[in-house]
């Protein structure tokens, strides 16, 4: 006579069975070939991956500490997870002039394509970034070249300027003695919220000699936060 299975249902609606034979599948822990995962416990919180075949069992990655990311190891590896790597999101904000005689002791606001002399007050013929989210401004690298007469050796400053209260020094050491004066600063230069502004000014020293035909190009990273 042939085994019997028969499934039964107590009152509780606990289920028991009768005979093993088509049962024998359900073994503990079922496996991946019968539609299970071929483990009998997982990490809490943990990530659950593929086998190492088709039909192997399911792998566990482990959680990861806080404000890390599961990455990818390539095919054949579990991912796991790792900190953050990517470079920072935010944008570069580039200003270059065109050539100027600067005087002595002057404040220059610089302005995009006009002359290096042009602006002597913020916001004149737009000299003003409007910023549009918050961030800072991590990085300055810049450029002043001199293609008439060089200066004397004295020192001009250039600031980052915010809301025209503020000023960040890029540099406080910058010398006209060559046709190309080179600067950069990575300080970060403060927290800035959408709606502030910034201008870029170059204050002058009292010359010995002045420069002739002067043009600056700055360029600043600003990091969104």
């Amino acid at each position: 006579m042939a085994t019997s299975n028969v499934i039964n249902l107590n009152s509780s609606g606990i289920a028991s069975y009768d005979g093993a034979g088509a049962f024998s599948a359900l073994a503990s822990p079922l496996t991946v070939a019968n539609g299970g995962t071929g483990i009998a416990s997982a990490t809490a919180y943990g990530t659950l991956c593929g086998g190492t075949t088709s039909t192997a069992a399911l792998q566990v990655v482990s959680p990861g500490a806080l404000d890390t990311y599961l990455t990818s190891n390539g095919a054949g590896a579990l991912p796991t997870f790792q900190a953050s790597s990517s470079t920072p999101i935010g944008r570069y904000i580039t200003i270059s002039t065109t050539n100027g005689n600067p005087f002595d002791s002057v404040t220059y606001y610089m302005r995009q394509g006009s002359s290096f002399t042009t602006g002597t007050l913020s916001g004149y013929g737009g000299t003003r970034i409007l910023l549009t989210q918050t961030g800072e401004i991590d990085a300055a690298y810049g450029i002043v070249t001199v293609l008439g007469t060089l200066g004397s050796a004295q020192n001009c400053t250039i600031n980052v300027r915010k809301n025209e209260t503020t000023n960040y020094a890029v540099t406080t050491t910058l010398q006209l003695t060559a046709a190309a004066n080179t600067f950069n600063n990575t300080t970060n230069f403060g927290s800035f919220v959408a709606g502030d502004y910034i201008d870029v000014t170059f204050i002058g020293p009292v010359w010995t000699t002045n420069p002739t035909t002067v043009a600056l190009s700055i360029t600043l990273f600003f990091t969104y936060t």
